[in-house]
């Protein structure tokens, strides 16, 4: 899921900024786009059949949640707040460069290199994570990386595609 949503952000990236000269503009950029999102997901409905259900089979009961442990609270705030920091980065780190004087191109390029970069490393660590020490020191790791990315790019952003490659 994580690598699909990677690699469909990191082609977008990679189109739109050629698309805008090609076709004159963002906003025709966006409109093809978005046309062949569409297109995908009408596919996507024709090609995927639904799974049937048969007649008088009962489904198990779903499971309780489990609220009152506070491992699960700190995991949901620990992934939403990564979610929430790469969501942001992935929205505004074009426009950051661009205001920074990077053409266009240069800083969809960071885009397209986070995503590309992040699809391995992703799938690697928590291949490492299910077999090798403590998910904690996986997380640690992260962490301090994007801290690093982070900062980085806020304080020497020339260096933009090191930091990229740290967030």
């Amino acid at each position: 899921y994580t690598n699909g949503l990677q690699a469909g952000t990191g082609a977008v990236a990679a189109v739109a900024v050629p698309l805008a000269f090609l076709l004159g503009g963002w906003r025709a950029s966006l409109i093809a786009i978005s046309i062949v999102i569409v297109l995908l997901a009408v596919l996507w409905f024709v090609l995927v059949p639904a799974i049937p259900r048969e007649r008088g089979v009962k489904l198990p009961p779903r499971p309780k949640w489990p609220l009152r442990r506070g491992i699960v609270w700190g995991v949901a705030i620990l992934f939403g707040l990564r979610a929430i920091i790469f969501q942001g980065v992935t929205a505004w780190l074009p426009s950051i460069y661009v205001e920074q004087g990077w053409s266009q191109s240069s800083a969809a390029f960071l885009l397209v290199v986070l995503q590309v970069v992040g699809i391995p490393v992703t799938t690697v660590s928590a291949m490492l994570a299910d077999r090798i020490g403590s998910r904690r020191v996986y997380l640690s790791i992260a962490a301090v990386s994007m801290l690093a990315g982070l900062l980085g790019m806020l304080t020497l952003p020339a260096f933009g595609i090191v930091w990229i490659l740290a967030v």
